[in-house]
């Protein structure tokens, strides 16, 4: 089977696969009874988490398969060429909103690729869906400042990315994030927020020296688009 034949089945078993769960879905909330009680509305809410059971795991599958492509054949090449992840990618989304992975690169993807409106919109939906997103904020910051050049803008979310209550998978993760945020205040003259910053990434320096090299390696892939 050509890459071309294998792409255009992995398309189309998520379309089926998409269709049949949220079919699915809508088709349990039809059924279940008016008021919170009774056998009727307990089934219907097993029957939703079994749903939103499989829905999550028919996006991990859809992303394991996009993410060796990703990274083994269009690593090095400019994101104008890897529109090629964007139907999978709108379908991991549509399974599973809080897939926080999908969101990450392909706003940047959409805009580099002519389809502004369309990626600040996805992006802004990532936000919308995961809003204790500590990685969507950053990236969401970075698109502020070195897509729409709005280093002001990027600081008011650099803010809310260093709030209390804001999730982070793992330090090189939270680091990598605060590398724009720390070329946010330098660029809008805010020097007690440009220190706190850097003090916090020579502690997470600490942590992330702890990670296997593996895992850095990997995870520092995935966060530098666009620098």
């Amino acid at each position: 089977m050509t890459a071309t034949s294998k792409k255009i089945v992995l398309v189309a078993t998520a379309v089926v696969l998409a269709v049949v769960l949220l079919a699915g879905q809508a088709a349990t909330d039809s059924l279940v009874p008016v008021g919170p009680n009774g056998t009727g509305a307990s089934l219907g809410r097993t029957s939703m988490a079994f749903l939103g059971g499989l829905r999550t795991f028919g996006a991990a599958v859809l992303w394991n398969r996009l993410d060796p492509q990703f990274h083994e054949y269009y690593g090095g090449k400019p994101v104008e060429l890897q529109t090629f992840m964007m139907p999978t990618i709108w379908m991991v989304v549509k399974l599973d909103p809080q897939f926080v992975q999908a969101y990450y690169l392909a706003p940047y993807v959409l805009i580099k690729s002519g389809h502004a409106d369309e990626g600040w919109s996805l992006a802004r939906e990532g936000l919308r869906n995961n809003p204790r997103s500590g990685q969507l904020m950053g990236s969401y910051a970075q698109l502020l400042l070195i897509v729409r050049r709005d280093p002001k803008a990027a600081a008011r979310e650099a803010d809310l990315m260093r709030a209390q209550g804001v999730y982070w998978s793992s330090p090189l993760e939270e680091w990598q994030a605060l590398t724009v945020a720390r070329e946010t205040y330098k660029l809008v003259g805010r020097q007690a927020d440009y220190l706190q910053v850097v003090d916090r990434m020579r502690v997470l320096d600490a942590l992330i020296a702890k990670m296997p090299q593996s895992t850095q390696t990997e995870h520092l892939d995935d966060t530098n688009y666009g620098r």
